[in-house]
């Protein structure tokens, strides 16, 4: 559609005021829904600012606690730059030797540090005579429980071990000597033994048999030994558990008893005076041991006395007070005849006196 020039509209003829004046372009308002909007923003934004306040915290919490971790590590590694400066880790460094314990870096942390090192290298040491070696740990073990040394000697002595014994086929002796032994074991009397062996020997048996038998007397001697170390340290632990009993029992009576044979005991001093009986202090013995090893001869006597007498401690207390009363009736009639012999003795020199001889001045 053709239009005049005039009626033509030129965009840059029109201003903005024309537009938002009162002949201008009319604006109509739009409805729009701001509350509602603003509403879901509001409950969005609290969810999200709590959100935010959350991982605020988690991350201040992971901060404090990197901190910390830092300043443990910075202590840690300042302690140990302290440590690594000491004589006493320079000598640890040195040997070599992992020690749980801590030293002082003064002359009692050496000596203590020297005691460590010397028991742990011993122990290495044994460790490693043990692996090569087991035979001398059994041993060790079997007299550390109290075992005989020369009944594990014999037991494990090898001119007798039969689990290692070669028999040569043309030795006849040796043979009928490993039957015997066998056939004793069963229990046969040597008559049955002798017969037994002259069939052996006179269907060819005999080399097989004592074979058979030497295998058979290895396994008893194998048993024998294995057993011989159980029942040791069954011993041991039994004696173990009878001295635990015994001086519990000991502790009991201590504990619940007003007094010993009519020697009171206080409360206060039951447990100083149990430890003093059973505590060791100086290489397994214990005080007691000691003071009454240092004892005086008279002092010994004297519990060997009462030992002897039965403990009676009333009737020696009351033999000893009735010898006291005794005694100080005795002195208080000494004292008495003394005082009227001198009664006497002054009754017998007033009969001279002479009343001039009287000094009445004041």
């Amino acid at each position: 559609m053709d239009m005049n020039k005039e009626q033509q509209i030129k965009i840059d003829d029109i201003t903005f005021d024309d537009v938002i004046g009162g002949d201008g372009v009319e604006v109509q308002e739009i409805e729009t829904s701001e509350e509602p909007k603003k509403e879901a923003e509001s409950v969005e934004s609290v969810e999200l600012d709590s959100d935010i306040e959350e991982k605020e915290d988690e991350v201040v919490e992971e901060n404090v606690v990197e901190e910390e971790d830092e300043k443990v590590v910075e202590e840690e590694e300042e302690e140990e730059e302290e440590d690594s400066d000491t004589i006493v880790n320079e000598v640890i460094k040195q040997l070599g030797v992992k020690l749980d314990g801590k030293y002082d870096d003064t002359t009692d942390g050496l000596v203590k540090l020297s005691k460590d090192v010397g028991e742990k290298l011993a122990e290495e040491r044994l460790d490693e005579m043990f692996d090569a070696f087991p035979l001398v740990q059994q041993h060790l073990e079997y007299v550390l429980n109290g075992g005989d040394s020369q009944q594990f000697m014999r037991a494990y002595d090898p001119t007798t071990d039969f689990d290692k014994l070669d028999i040569p086929e043309e030795n006849v002796r040796l043979q009928k000597s490993i039957l015997t032994d066998y056939f004793t074991v069963k229990g046969h009397d040597k008559e049955f033994i002798s017969e037994l062996l002259e069939d052996y020997e006179d269907t060819g048996k005999l080399f097989k048999k004592s074979e058979a038998a030497k295998d058979a007397l290895a396994k008893v001697q194998k048993d024998q030994r294995s057993k011989m170390l159980v029942e040791q340290k069954e011993q041991t632990l039994q004696k173990q558990k009878e001295q635990t009993d015994f001086w519990t029992s000991i502790y009991d009576t201590i504990d619940k008893s007003k007094e010993f044979v009519g020697l009171q005991i206080a409360d206060r001093e039951k447990k100083k005076f149990f430890n003093y009986i059973s505590k060791p202090v100086q290489d397994g013995y214990t005080q007691r041991d000691i003071d009454h090893a240092q004892a005086e001869v008279d002092v010994k006597l004297a519990i060997d006395y009462l030992m002897f007498k039965g403990f009676k401690l009333d009737e020696i207390i009351n033999k000893k007070a009735r010898t006291k009363s005794a005694r100080s009736l005795k002195d208080k009639i000494v004292k008495n005849e003394e005082t009227i012999k001198s009664a006497r003795k002054a009754s017998k020199r007033s009969k001279s006196f002479d009343i001039d001889d009287l000094d009445l001045s004041i």
